[in-house]
């Protein structure tokens, strides 16, 4: 009996110490209030984000300046911020340019400028047009372009041209195993100069005729594969890659590696048929002349269509170089929502007033 006694006489003194204790807690947490008054920033104000909707800040060998996002001081070109980057602590020789975009409708969201090199990187949020990811351009020598894989149907990931010289592309996960594909450029003859013509005191005013640049002769055009992965087909007979001679008027063919081979088997087709067969195994039987005559032909209707598919592609090239030159004459930006209810807002005031 004594023993029960004391254990509830403990049980009642600690819940009695534990109420006592958050009273006391209540006490401490009932601080006075503040004497400070509350922060009130307007909408337009923190659009704004800074004095007048611009801010430069000079740094050593840098400048940064910001730019309003919304409202009234924001940039007609959507810029947001721009860093650049000097040589000399006098600021005087610009090394790069970083800008920053927001709201743009093509997309674009950081621009960078290296001025040595004459090189321009262009980055692109996803939803751009041909699924630009990033572009980087070397004045009259090379264009790269990355793509978002899964805004391309084709699964091309990188494009490189180099002016006048080649054009290579990268793919992934297509149904037909391609992962590579290049062209490359013979050099275009200087157009024959006409003479001019005498004058018979006679103008004609008529519409100026359209005259297209003429298309570069491809010198050679190559096509490379992966192996086949379900084990169908051995890797010594899957063909890793595939190259035109346009000029030579030759085919050749490479095959993937054999396992534990350190050579592979190689086809080569002339233009009138004739081929010439490299085989690695010695014991397995040569393919007979009808499996040639079939695989020639095959090939042939491959070079016109890879060639087709090269100048399309230079087609699409062109396309996306007048989209960006459209684009930045005619920037466009896309409302933001705070902007919209801020109008729905005064239509509203006005309406009641």
């Amino acid at each position: 009996m004594k023993s029960s006694n004391s254990r509830s006489d403990l049980l009642d003194g600690d819940a009695e110490y534990e109420e006592e204790a958050e009273r006391h807690l209540e006490q401490l947490i009932d601080m006075p209030p503040s004497w400070v008054p509350k922060l009130r920033i307007p909408r337009e104000v923190f659009d704004m984000r800074c004095p007048k909707g611009t801010k430069i800040t000079a740094y050593d060998r840098c400048v940064y300046e910001i730019y309003a996002i919304f409202g009234e001081c924001a940039r007609w070109d959507g810029k947001v911020s721009k860093l650049t980057i000097f040589q000399d602590r006098e600021r005087t020789k610009p090394l790069e340019v970083r800008e920053v975009f927001a709201r743009r409708k093509d997309r674009l969201r950081e621009r960078r400028i290296f001025t040595n090199t004459d090189t321009t990187v262009e980055s692109f949020n996803p939803g751009s047009a041909y699924g630009l990811k990033e572009v980087t351009t070397v004045a009259k020598k090379q264009r790269v372009a990355h793509f978002y894989e899964s805004a391309r149907l084709d699964g091309l990931l990188m494009r490189t041209e180099v002016f006048g010289v080649k054009m290579v592309e990268v793919f992934r996960d297509r149904d037909d195993r391609l992962v590579y594909r290049s062209a490359t450029y013979d050099k275009v003859p200087p157009r024959p100069s006409t003479p001019p013509q005498a004058s018979t005191g006679v103008k004609r005013v008529g519409r100026k005729k359209k005259h297209d640049d003429p298309q570069q002769p491809i010198r050679k055009m190559t096509e490379k594969y992966t192996v086949v992965t379900d084990g169908s087909v051995a890797p010594e007979e899957c063909v890793r890659k595939r190259t035109f001679y346009c000029t030579d008027d030759q085919i050749r063919l490479d095959y993937h590696y054999g396992r534990d081979r350190i050579t592979a088997n190689c086809r080569i087709y002339s233009r009138d048929g004739q081929s010439q067969i490299t085989q690695i195994d010695p014991l397995k039987a040569k393919p007979k002349d009808q499996v040639l005559l079939e695989e020639w032909q095959s090939l042939i209707v491959a070079e016109k269509e890879c060639q087709n598919n090269v100048r399309d592609v230079e087609k699409e090239c062109k396309a996306i170089v007048y989209l960006r030159a459209r684009d930045e004459q005619d920037i466009k930006l896309e409302k933001p929502y705070y902007d919209i209810v801020r109008v729905k807002v005064e239509e509203s005031d006005d309406e009641g007033a």
